[in-house]
């Protein structure tokens, strides 16, 4: 089992949540992952020094700890140095480790497809020519193999993403996908933290004339004079119409006088909501989801701790704490007995 995971906040992805949730409350008597091998890669970044590697290294101390086997070391790669270079160490001895680990019988199943379709080229090849030379296009024809699955992979990772974060339902959705559209779940995606304090946030128009300073520069530490260094997601999108105009959405992108400062509406639901407050509650309610960064940051993790309140509570579940939403928030700490 390869396992490559991120963390948030300290919080496991999505679609890695109820993995790490067994791990932690499975009764160390009842379960047993004896015979069971594994690796972990994890990504992440020192900016955020607390909570760094801290899913990766859960995944990896826990299973050994049930009894899993670690046969390859856990690799780290850090946003703020090289991580493809840290990829490519970890990787370097990946394979010879899980080819030693099953004793060269059973491979991953990746592994497998490759030597299946060498065996298929093999059947099928019939050019004269020396051993050594059709020896190296099947060794190139299997390489290519290789890369196709794994890109597929990819792409089948990048769907359940989608899917998790209910994206690809917005192009059934009225109006479907438009500029505007796209800014919002960019925003939503990383979080109302800087929309809340007031300036555009830097993860949709990083590297545009309408970015301002402003940016968590470690964990749960807002800075009002930090300029994000990274593009935003506005001007990839810009440059990739500009690359293929076929993927244009039906709207143009809007050209603003950006003499003045940009001071971004406040959300339609969210409003000026106290996060910090609705974090604190969530977190003394134990909703599932929490604990929860208190940082003020209404961020993916904060969205499913609310969406999960909504939802025992009968509410809209959008996970966004409006006004209904934080008045069923009050009334839920005062029958705990929290005030």
């Amino acid at each position: 089992m390869v396992i490559a995971s991120a963390s948030y906040n300290g919080s496991p992805p999505d679609n890695a949540a109820r993995f790490c949730e067994w791990l932690r409350t499975a009764d160390p008597d009842t379960l047993s992952l004896a015979g069971v091998r594994y690796t972990v890669f994890g990504c992440g970044s020192t900016e955020w020094a607390n909570t760094y590697q801290a899913v990766p290294t859960l995944l990896d101390q826990r299973l050994a700890a049930r009894g899993g086997r670690r046969v390859h070391p856990r690799g780290e790669a850090d946003a703020r140095g090289d991580a493809d270079a840290a990829y490519r160490e970890w990787h370097s001895g990946l394979w010879a480790d899980l080819a030693s680990a099953l004793e060269k019988v059973q491979l991953l199943s990746l592994s497998a497809i490759c030597l299946a379709g060498i065996g298929v080229l093999l059947s099928r090849r019939r050019e004269a020519g020396r051993p050594r030379r059709r020896m190296l296009a099947l060794l190139i024809d299997s390489f290519v193999l290789g890369l196709l699955m794994i890109a597929a992979l990819f792409i089948a990772g990048a769907l359940d993403a989608l899917h998790l974060d209910g994206l690809d339902q917005v192009a059934k959705m009225p109006g479907g996908w438009t500029l505007p559209r796209f800014a919002y779940e960019s925003e939503a995606w990383n979080g109302w933290g800087c929309r809340l304090r007031g300036i555009p946030s830097s993860y949709a128009f990083g590297g545009t004339t309408v970015q301002k300073p402003g940016k968590f520069i470690r964990d749960h530490v807002f800075s009002s004079t930090t300029m994000d260094p990274q593009l935003g997601t506005i001007a990839i999108v810009e440059k990739l119409f500009e690359l293929d105009p076929s993927l244009k959405f039906a709207d143009v992108i809007a050209k603003v006088d950006d003499t003045a400062p940009i001071v971004p509406a406040p959300h339609p639901i969210i409003g000026n909501s106290n996060i910090v407050w609705v974090q604190t509650s969530l977190n003394k309610l134990r909703i599932a989801g929490t604990p929860l960064a208190v940082d003020g940051n209404c961020g993916r993790g904060t969205r499913a701790a609310v969406r999960a309140f909504q939802q025992t509570h009968h509410l809209i579940v959008d996970g966004l704490p409006g006004p209904l939403t934080v008045r069923a928030l009050t009334n839920a700490l005062a029958v705990a007995g929290f005030f």
